[in-house]
């Protein structure tokens, strides 16, 4: 597993939204959970992703996510600015539910790197052959099963 240096988010309120493109080295992630812990351990999660990936980065968040995010209320603004950040691409979704949006995506499209700290997404992605998966661990971002072919450390 690769460990990444921290970043500390120079400015929380500045929003940063997420969409998503189908091409290698997108990244695809979901938002509640991951932006939340991303606040709460000052986290600048582009440059911390580039940083960890050695390879650009274009977050990306469904629109589900973002709805889901809109219906938690005041609790999750900040997530919520962060979601809509000019630096994310959105990704037009189709139903309600965020994580059966996100496991479809990636079974259909293997192009994305799957960012989140839900244990019970982790589990559903671990099960698709060929997905990483970035969360956060010990205010870092931590790669797991990243294929030796995209660069990852040994």
């Amino acid at each position: 597993m690769h460990v990444c240096p921290p970043r500390v988010l120079r400015a929380i309120s500045r929003p940063k939204p997420a969409a998503a493109a189908r091409r290698p080295g997108v990244l695809r992630f979901r938002a509640l959970p991951r932006l939340a812990r991303s606040i709460k351990n000052k986290l600048d999660i582009v440059r911390g992703l580039m940083d960890c990936l050695l390879a650009k980065v274009i977050p990306c968040v469904t629109t589900c996510v973002i709805a889901e995010l809109e219906k938690l209320g005041p609790k999750f603004r900040v997530a919520l600015r962060l979601a809509k950040d000019p630096r994310f691409r959105r990704l037009r979704t189709e139903g309600t539910y965020a994580d059966d949006n996100i496991v479809q995506l990636v079974t259909d499209s293997k192009c994305f790197i799957v960012a989140t700290c839900d244990k019970d997404l982790q589990r559903r992605i671990r099960k698709i052959p060929g997905v990483p998966i970035v969360s956060i661990k010990g205010r870092r971002f931590t790669v797991e099963r990243m294929p030796e072919a995209i660069g990852a450390p040994r």
